[in-house]
């Protein structure tokens, strides 16, 4: 009888790992927009804002009226021309601010205005997968 369960308990291993995994998949990454606090395992589903996981953006502006308007660089690089303010706030992602998808870390933002007099700059650091807005009025004159 002993030998009879071993031989049937031996010929049912094999079996038992050819089972499916109970393991839940899904995206393990909680930096992604799709994570799933259920996953066990990743699926490859992951996905993320602003291109990649380790991206964010940066947004510059200003919610007070200058009567300026101001070259905004990133790193020395040009970004574009800071044309109106925004008296109500200013939030991430809005079409009419001064913008750039970058990598996460420490920043440079330059506001350069008034025929190239002003110039304003300061250091901002941007956490992966966040939008971060820069008043041109709060960065420093240089």
């Amino acid at each position: 009888m002993i030998k009879r369960n071993l031989i049937i308990s031996f010929l049912a291993l094999p079996l038992l790992a050819a089972l499916p995994s109970c393991k839940k998949k899904g995206c393990t990454d909680p930096e992604s927009y799709t994570y799933s606090s259920d996953a066990d395992e990743d699926d490859g589903t992951c996905k993320y804002y602003y291109g990649g996981r380790d991206y964010g953006q940066l947004d510059v502006g200003a919610t007070v009226d200058l009567d300026n308007e101001y070259t905004v660089f990133i790193d020395g690089d040009n970004v574009g021309r800071s044309l109106m303010y925004f008296p109500n706030g200013l939030s991430c992602g809005n079409p009419d601010a001064v913008g750039k998808v970058i990598l996460y870390g420490s920043h440079t933002v330059t506001a350069v205005g008034n025929g190239g007099t002003e110039v304003r700059e300061g250091s901002v650091f941007l956490d992966r997968q966040d939008c971060k807005i820069v008043l041109i009025e709060e960065l420093p004159l240089k």
